[in-house]
């Protein structure tokens, strides 16, 4: 995410090393599988999703941590809420 000064927000960015929150997605199913996520990339889950105490996935931050591309609880690490984690890129 980027921060506009004229307006005082962020913005969504292209991911990269400064910038690698800059994707989001509903739930934790939608996180991507593919080539598509980059790992050390972080995304965005609005929503939580799944049955308590069996197969739950908080909304909040996760981080991709692996590309096996096989399974989402092997590739992503739940980093926390998204309102506890900040990213703001630097300019050049």
């Amino acid at each position: 995410m980027t921060y506009n000064a004229l307006t005082g927000g962020f913005a969504p960015s292209a991911p990269s090393a400064a910038a690698p929150l800059a994707r989001e997605v509903g739930t934790y199913a939608d996180l991507p599988l593919n080539g598509s996520a980059p790992v050390g990339s972080m995304w965005r889950v609005l929503a939580g999703s799944g049955v308590p105490l069996y197969n739950r996935h908080s909304p909040g931050v996760y981080v991709r941590s692996s590309a096996g591309n096989v399974h989402r609880d092997m590739d992503y690490t739940y980093a926390g809420k998204a309102a506890q984690i900040i990213v703001i890129k630097e300019g050049a």
